[in-house]
């Protein structure tokens, strides 16, 4: 996983913004889009893949210095623009959280728990396929 040994380790007072299916990543690791993935794909997306993601989130959020918004979407940057409002974890969007806490010294969290790729409501459309999703 990109980062998972740099991220937690950043001294200066940051953001992140990690997208669990980190769709450059997956498709790099993979080679295909989940539309195209087969069960074993899935399995592998699930399972190093977001686990390891969700280890790295935790590891980030354990330092007072950092917020993280990190939804269950499958795409790589797009947190510019309007989906840093639109997209959203609990009703708290990249820019909620942010403000909370430049503002308030508030750090929201914003770690999606719902399962499988794109299973965040607010996370841009995607073609699924057969295997997209294995549990």
């Amino acid at each position: 996983v990109c980062g998972e040994y740099m991220l937690p380790n950043v001294l200066t007072p940051s953001q992140v913004i990690i997208h669990q299916y980190d769709s450059y990543q997956l498709k790099n690791n993979i080679g295909h889009e989940p539309k195209f993935w087969t069960n074993d794909m899935c399995k592998y997306a699930e399972d190093p893949f977001r686990t390891g993601m969700l280890d790295t989130i935790e590891a980030i959020s354990e330092n007072e210095d950092h917020v993280v918004f990190a939804p269950a979407c499958y795409t790589h940057g797009r947190m510019m623009g309007k989906d840093f409002q639109n997209i959203k974890v609990d009703g708290v969007s990249a820019q909620d959280q942010l403000m909370a806490w430049l503002e308030d010294k508030v750090r929201l969290r914003a770690v999606s728990t719902c399962e499988g790729v794109n299973c965040q409501p607010t996370c841009p459309m995607i073609q699924t396929g057969d295997h997209s999703y294995c549990f």
